[in-house]
């Protein structure tokens, strides 16, 4: 904890991708060239709201639905990724220079805004293969992806061997990140359901991307739903080389707990404190924690440019997760 009076300090100095952390050491990044006039003017990685599912669609507006042409990020190109399709359905990019000579890489499985983590992650050419599936704007669509262990083996199998035609050698994913943007969450909680003890998964990354129910007759977040991240969590606090990293929004929820209100109940079932952040930016940085490997940020902003900014912190947290390890 702290690194986090330096966090407070350096988030009001810069927000730029180019300030890449590492270690303890956090800094808000500035979202990439977007196509968009919403996108462009977005000066930090932010979020808005998206439906947590299709038992509680109705109380979210349409017109803050967001798929993954609305986060239209600039195409630079995949630099020396081979794009692939795997025999699951997943679009993956394997760099050569990214699989060590016995096959064993470095995973980063994402759901939902496959495009645009591509186009921000690719041109970087970092040490990482990319996996992406999307299903739909809404978190009933990934629901039923993994209903058991075998489900999500096969799943990893299927991008092994996309990975190994590419490299013309067999290979293995040793160690995965699993991470969602707004609605793909849903299958990251699945995964964690089915395999909670998985020996490649070391890391979970949610942007802006973990929703909640309330307790009947109440408006406090039901710990249930939130079991399999909250042992997600601590297992990023209880044991190395392991990360869990989320970031939220402060957009208003109707029926349901938002990504700051469920993010609060984290830190406060986990009894890890966080600092705000004061800064002068609608969109900028609201509050920060760090314990080991747990790590929360919490933005402001509220419309679809400022949602789609949380993904252009990938490269800044990808790299985060991999100095944990």
């Amino acid at each position: 904890m702290a690194a986090l009076g330096r966090v407070r300090d350096a988030a009001l100095v810069a927000l730029s991708l180019a300030g890449v952390v590492l270690g303890v050491r956090l800094l808000p990044a500035k979202p990439a060239p977007a196509a968009s006039a919403a996108e462009a003017t977005t000066s930090a990685a932010v979020a808005s709201a998206i439906p947590p599912g299709r038992e509680r669609e109705a109380s979210v507006p349409a017109s803050l639905r967001l798929v993954d042409r609305d986060c239209d990020f600039e195409d630079k190109g995949v630099g020396d990724y081979v794009r692939d399709k795997a025999e699951s359905g997943a679009v993956v990019l394997t760099r050569e220079a990214a699989v060590a000579p016995d096959g064993s890489y470095d995973l980063v499985l994402h759901f939902h805004g496959g495009l645009a983590m591509n186009r921000i992650l690719a041109p970087l050419g970092k040490p990482v293969v990319l996996a992406s599936i999307d299903r739909g704007d809404s978190s009933g669509d990934y629901k039923g992806l993994f209903a058991n262990a075998a489900a999500f083996d096969a799943l990893l199998g299927s991008i092994d061997g996309a990975v190994g035609k590419t490299v013309g050698r067999q290979a293995k994913a040793s160690r995965v990140l699993v991470s969602s943007f707004s609605a793909g969450y849903q299958a990251v909680r699945e995964i964690l359901v089915a395999s909670p003890n998985h020996p490649a998964v070391r890391g979970v990354l949610l942007l802006d991307s973990l929703y909640g129910s309330f307790r009947p007759g109440s408006h406090t977040v039901d710990p249930d739903q939130l079991a399999p991240f909250e042992a997600a969590a601590r297992r990023a606090l209880e044991q190395p080389h392991y990360a869990f990293l989320l970031t939220h929004s402060d957009v208003k929820t109707d029926g349901y707990a938002n990504t700051a209100e469920v993010a609060t109940t984290l830190l406060d079932r986990l009894v890890v404190r966080s600092s705000l952040v004061k800064t002068a930016q609608e969109r900028g940085m609201t509050r920060v924690a760090e314990e080991r490997g747990f790590i929360v940020r919490g933005y402001g902003g509220s419309d679809k440019g400022a949602h789609c900014a949380h993904l252009a912190l990938l490269p800044e947290l990808v790299e985060t997760w991999r100095s944990k390890l």
